[in-house]
């Protein structure tokens, strides 16, 4: 804290001999400053880049959620079909998002849908997996295995590697 201090006092002494009293850059300064927040707020445009920026930032989010709950994912495959199986990560399907102890909780229940396989992308079936997760961390509520596909001859003999 004390370092973070310092920082900001070295950057702050860095900073002010720029602003000469009574120059243009000293006046903008003092008049940002002295705006009411609501004036400094940028509101937001909803033109395409709006939209684009929008859309990446979601996927942003969805990408940091599914490699948050990874572990609890591969666990609970490799659990259920007795092995390590792999699916996609950009595959997995959110199904419900859920904040259980209300807004502004760090409690959630996230419930996604894989379809694991194997080999070069042989599908084994899709799961429903309910995970729970707060700031302790992830851990698996409930898993549904929803569907079997038929696998190829080669997967079936007793020496096949899954």
């Amino acid at each position: 804290m004390k370092l973070l201090a310092s920082a900001l006092v070295v950057v702050g002494l860095l900073y002010l001999p720029f602003i000469v009293p009574g120059s243009e850059g000293a006046k903008a300064h003092m008049a940002a400053a002295h705006k009411p927040a609501q004036e400094n707020r940028q509101q937001p445009d909803f033109n395409e880049n709006s939209k684009e920026r929008y859309e990446i930032s979601m996927e942003l989010y969805r990408d940091l959620i599914i490699t948050s709950i990874h572990p609890v994912i591969h666990k609970s495959l490799k659990a259920y079909y007795g092995r390590v199986v792999d699916y996609n990560l950009y595959d997995v399907k959110f199904l419900d998002i859920v904040r259980t102890k209300g807004y502004r909780t760090f409690d959630f229940i996230v419930k996604v849908q894989v379809c694991p396989f194997i080999g070069a992308y042989h599908t084994i079936g899709v799961d429903n997996l309910t995970i729970s997760i707060n700031a302790g961390g992830a851990w698996l509520r409930k898993f549904n295995h929803v569907k079997d596909y038929e696998l190829p001859p080669h997967f079936k003999s007793p020496r096949a590697v899954l």
